[in-house]
């Protein structure tokens, strides 16, 4: 992207030349299963096997360069598939259990620089696969002075983002070293480019940064970003962060000082290998859909989305939920929390499973005052977006129906109300009704509303009244409300009759029951369903 380019062409230019080195150790693995010392096999890592419950061991040998003897090296992995114990050259360097963000050790110590050095990656595997998915890699950092982690917390209301900043090094000051920030806007072109220096006095510096004069706020109709650099020494971090507040007022949740009504769809796609992918394009074919569908959140159950789905919700502006349990949700929060698509909690949400008799449901619900959303479970990956998005997006008119037949004797007296949940009051709709028949004919139609809609539930916008008596043949009809330019509509059929008194009809062999019935003198045969 040309605005990614300007920034990172501004921060070299800006920047000490960094002493950071990626290596990756992506590749052929040797494996052994069990306790068997025999690594016989061999699999490509990234990737999965088809193993449960049991213990598996992945070695293979790295050359470390022997200029490294003034950096500190970390071996990180993006996503294993199970809880691992690493060892490098025979020596134990640790172990990590979590199963949602990345592991990463300091082998620093057990390294043979300028030889190749053995590193074995073990555990026993979980679920129905085992492996290691996402980036493998040695990565190298200032013995001095290095960057261990930022945690970001943007300050809308005040132009700020405050960044916890830890450090580390083997320098007894660090004051010595010179601490800069830089921020930029990432999806403008001609963003300009915020540089703050500031001196370091604590190895967790909180800085409140300026953003900018004028805020661009984060939230699912505009996914305005910012990028955020910050350099130590020759030391150096970068993170994609939003601006938005989320806030609970008594029961409702509230993102940016406004309700958010939540859309939601439990993610339940059978992914190649068996584990959630770590690259973006995989991502964005799945969250485009949910999009084009009208929903706004996407729940995981039992797993944490990967980095690259985070990424792409960023962009998309979609709200990404996991349920895992609190003390995992805090490491989680620290490793994707500087993602504005990252809700912590969620309000009670009603499940409702996906079917034929959805569309009810899901008006239902988007109708009562004391539910803030939904999530659909059983989602259909052959869904008609444009179908589901009559009834599921921000803005949504709602029919209420008494009855779905009536005979042309009848008058269609069917009250209309709206279901708000867009990024504010809309100061002025254009609401509009048609009814139309079989082979689509406009039957009826005109103007239903015309006026504001503030933000929220059960808006009323009238009534559609419509005498049937033109109806001559059973047929069914179609009453669709449209906002302004055809973004927003709904729709919903019903079926007309004429009066009973009218009807003939004859069950069976009509011609024999007319010569049994004198009194017949024609047969006209009606199908009511």
């Amino acid at each position: 992207m040309k605005q990614l380019s300007i920034f990172l062409l501004s921060l070299f230019m800006l920047l000490p030349l960094s002493a950071q080195e990626t290596v990756s150790i992506s590749g052929m693995w040797e494996y052994a299963m069990s306790d068997s010392a025999t690594y016989a096999d061999e699999v490509m890592l990234p990737g999965s096997l088809p193993i449960s419950g049991r213990k598996v061991s992945f070695r293979r040998s790295v050359y470390v360069p022997g200029t490294w003897y003034k950096q500190r090296v970390f071996l990180y992995l993006e996503r294993p598939l199970f809880a691992t114990t690493v060892y490098v050259n025979g020596y134990k360097i640790g172990s990590d259990s979590t199963l949602s963000t990345p592991h990463r050790f300091d082998i620093t110590k057990a390294l043979k620089l300028g030889e190749r050095n053995s590193i074995v990656v073990s555990g026993c595997s979980e679920g129905k696969v085992t492996g290691i998915t996402g980036r493998m890699e040695l990565r190298t950092h200032s013995e001095d002075i290095h960057i261990r982690r930022v945690r970001l917390f943007p300050l809308p209301s005040q132009g700020l983002v405050q960044a916890q900043v830890q450090l580390e090094g083997s320098h007894s000051d660090l004051s010595f070293y010179p601490l800069e920030v830089l921020v930029q806007r990432e999806d403008v072109d001609s963003a300009s480019l915020l540089a703050i220096d500031y001196e370091i006095d604590s190895r967790l510096m909180v800085l409140n940064v300026p953003v900018a004069d004028k805020v661009a706020l984060w939230d699912e109709f505009n996914p305005h970003r910012y990028r955020i650099g910050i350099s130590a020494g020759n030391d150096y971090s970068e993170t994609v962060f939003g601006m938005r507040e989320l806030a609970f007022s008594g029961e409702q949740l509230m993102f940016n000082n406004r309700p958010l009504y939540l859309r939601g769809v439990v993610e339940e796609h059978s992914f190649e290998g068996g584990y959630l992918p770590t690259d973006e394009r995989a991502w964005l074919d799945i969250f485009q859909k949910y999009k084009d569908c009208g929903l706004n959140l996407v729940c995981f159950r039992g797993c944490c989305p990967t980095e690259a789905a985070f990424a792409v919700a960023d962009k998309l502006g979609l709200y990404l939920f996991t349920d895992k349990p609190q003390p995992e949700l805090d490491l989680i929060a620290d490793e994707f929390g500087h993602h504005p698509s990252f809700l912590r909690i969620i309000p009670p949400l009603s499940e409702i499973a996906y079917s034929a008799e959805v569309k009810a449901k899901v008006e239902q619900n988007l109708c009562s005052p004391d539910t803030e959303g939904f999530i659909l479970k059983g989602f259909d990956d052959r869904v008609d977006a444009t179908q589901l998005h009559q009834f599921c997006s921000a803005l949504v008119p709602i029919a209420h129906f008494s009855k779905t037949e009536f005979t042309s004797a009848d008058t269609l007296m069917v009250p209309v109300e709206c279901y708000n949940a867009l990024y504010g009051d809309v100061q002025s709709a254009r609401v509009s009704y048609y009814i139309t028949g079989d082979s689509l004919q406009v039957i009826s139609g005109g103007k239903l509303y015309e006026g504001g809609m503030p933000i929220g539930k059960n808006n009323q916008l009238g009534s559609v009244i419509v005498p049937l008596n033109s109806i001559k043949v059973p047929q069914k009809l179609t009453l669709t409300i449209v906002f302004g330019g055809n973004k927003y509509a709904n729709r919903w059929d019903f079926w007309v009759y004429p009066p009973k008194e009218d009807l003939r009809i004859v069950l069976g062999d009509p011609f024999g029951a007319r010569t049994q019935d004198p009194n017949i003198k024609s047969v006209v045969l009606y199908r009511l369903s």
